[in-house]
């Protein structure tokens, strides 16, 4: 049995190179383009010190203008709107980027524009490109250092409202300033929410609700933040500074300077404590949230679209992916393949041309062979053709109560290809009414797990949304977010009378408590598996994926392990 592991992307590098260096690396002091020599040798020096960019252009392309000139490169170099950023803008960035090495990489000087399959190939290697870079560094051109401090200040000191941590330094004269505290939320003025579950008295508040709307908004305006290629370069080097119109480093209040990653742990405070507004269970007496809850839903969606979160899980990745820009419809999976460290389409075979359809088979195909756990937990927010259930897709999203940034997983299944390139579930499987029955009786003997932050969660259903959803679905059991025992008992006692034998539970493996040290024999695991009909067609029986269930019982109370046979089932 495999051993538990927490899930990361490092998982997809497993039978790869990490230490794929770049074709060519920029030479500063000279502007020369500099090819490898080679595994990893340039102009004579062995695996030199570089440091890296991420920033955005091809939006700003102008047929004609002023253009950075580099040596030893035989591709136009584009020229972009001045209003934008200017040639001297670009420059003294460079210099900004390189100032401990002579070496950066540049995707302009260092990926040859003109020959597709080698364009192909060094997208393929963006993984090793940004793992071996030294620093990495992200350029807002949009805005200035002093707007860029001002707005990145204001966001977390917003943050920190969140902890009761927030500290305002208010100038009372040009001698005296005042510092303001705001009171730690504690029990007395925190929101309950579930039983275990509460949220700061700040989220509450419409001008603080609007002050963070506000803050975002102007804050994500920069071109960068709606970028498709810079969503992959962020997950891979979440440690980047930020630099701002003429390359200097962004300072912060209190701090030397903002990184990446400063934002992203802001940006993930927000979206659990809007989950928890939003999705979790409150009292009803409470109505204190209702005032608000347009306004977080604006929220919300901002922090969807931002995605600076949520990279372990491929399905949130590819949702965010969606909002992003992008000039070739291909990009939407190549422009995040790398993150997974996958070589997918033309940048492992440029011969051949593809669809987006054919890229999404294999991003599908390559995740679910590396984890069935992860390519899986996700529901579909739009109908999908038949035979492509199993896939996840530009709107398939992860559920609330699923998205822990590091599930440890147990995969006890397999999902493979076979010989006719058809999707196979190798694992267990039970009949849906037997296992909705040992829901109801754990429930009964008040088992569950708190790793949703509410005692006594047995179950929890996520469908996808296609025809049986909308023709047997009543709408209050469609969309439960809430980790809610009687709403998903109803929905498991609607799915045994109207599914039938024709619904089953295929069994992919345990979510574990990352907090178990040993992990080696936890005591209250919950488990994930594919909800499924089985559908004959053309005389052939398929699995027709329905959407996902998480449940946490006891499963050495007798009876409970019983119910579980082996199976090889085609999915559709």
């Amino acid at each position: 049995m495999e051993s538990p592991r927490i899930f990361t992307t490092e998982m997809f590098f497993q039978n790869q190179d990490e230490k794929l260096w770049p074709r060519r690396l920029l030479h500063i002091p000279s502007m020369t383009s500099v090819e490898r020599e080679g595994e990893h040798t340039y102009m004579g020096i062995a695996k030199p010190e570089y440091n890296i960019l991420s920033y955005t252009w091809g939006r700003y392309e102008v047929p004609d203008g002023l253009a950075l000139h580099f040596k030893n490169v035989d591709w136009k170099i584009p020229s972009i709107d001045p209003s934008r950023f200017t040639v001297e803008d670009f420059q003294r960035t460079l210099l900004a980027v390189s100032r401990d090495t002579p070496f950066i990489w540049l995707d302009v000087a260092c990926i040859d524009q003109k020959n597709y399959a080698i364009k192909m190939d060094e997208i393929g290697r963006q993984a090793g490109i940004f793992y071996n870079a030294k620093d990495a560094f992200i350029w807002l051109h949009g805005s200035s250092a002093l707007r860029l401090r001002e707005m990145f200040d204001r966001f977390f000191l917003l943050v920190a409202r969140l902890d009761g941590e927030a500290v305002e330094e208010i100038m009372f004269d040009e001698h005296t300033t005042i510092t303001n505290n705001w009171e730690p939320d504690d029990g007395d003025s925190d929101i309950f929410v579930g039983e275990n579950s509460f949220l700061p008295h700040c989220i509450r508040d419409r001008d603080w609700v609007t002050a963070m709307h506000t803050c975002l908004s102007e804050l994500i305006s920069d071109v960068w933040f709606s970028s498709l290629w810079t969503l992959q370069e962020a997950s891979l080097r979440p440690d980047a500074w930020f630099l701002s119109k003429d390359g200097s480093i962004v300072p912060r209040q209190g701090y030397a300077e903002v990184a990446l990653m400063n934002l992203v742990h802001g940006m993930g405070a927000i979206e659990r404590y809007l989950s928890k507004a939003l999705y979790m269970n409150k009292p009803e007496s409470d109505d204190s949230l209702d005032e608000v809850l347009p306004s977080l839903k604006v929220l919300e969606s901002i922090v969807e679209q931002v995605g600076l979160g949520g990279w372990e899980n491929p399905s949130t990745l590819y949702g965010s992916a969606r909002f992003r820009t992008c000039i070739d419809p291909l990009d939407r999976i190549y422009g995040i393949m790398q993150i997974f460290g996958l070589r997918l389409g033309a940048a492992s075979d440029p011969s051949r041309s593809y669809t987006l359809d054919d890229l999404e088979h294999q991003l599908a195909t390559s995740i679910n062979e590396v984890s069935p756990m992860m390519g899986q937990l996700f529901v579909h927010t739009e109908p999908v053709s038949f035979g492509k259930c199993w896939r996840i897709s530009q709107n398939s999203r992860i559920r609330t109560a699923l998205r822990s940034e590091s599930l440890m997983t147990l995969n006890l299944s397999k999902i493979c290809l076979d010989e006719d390139e058809r999707p196979v579930f190798a694992g267990s499987a039970c009949h849906f009414r037997k296992i909705a029955q040992q829901w109801t009786i754990a429930e009964e003997g008040n088992e569950g797990w708190q790793y949703w932050g509410v005692d006594g969660a047995i179950h929890l259903i996520a469908l996808d949304e296609n025809e049986f959803w909308y023709s047997r679905i009543p709408e209050h059991l469609r969309r439960i977010e809430t980790e809610n025992f009687a709403l998903n008992q109803s929905l498991s006692e609607l799915l045994s009378e109207v599914a039938g034998d024709e619904l089953e539970v295929l069994r992919l493996g345990q979510l574990l408590d990352p907090e178990d040290e040993d992990g080696e024999s936890p005591t209250t695991p919950g488990s994930v598996g594919i909800l499924a009909r089985r559908v004959i067609l053309h005389g052939e029986t398929f699995w027709q994926r329905l959407g996902v269930c998480v449940w946490a019982m006891d499963e050495g109370r007798q009876g409970a392990g019983d119910i579980w046979r082996t199976v090889e089932y085609g999915l559709a």
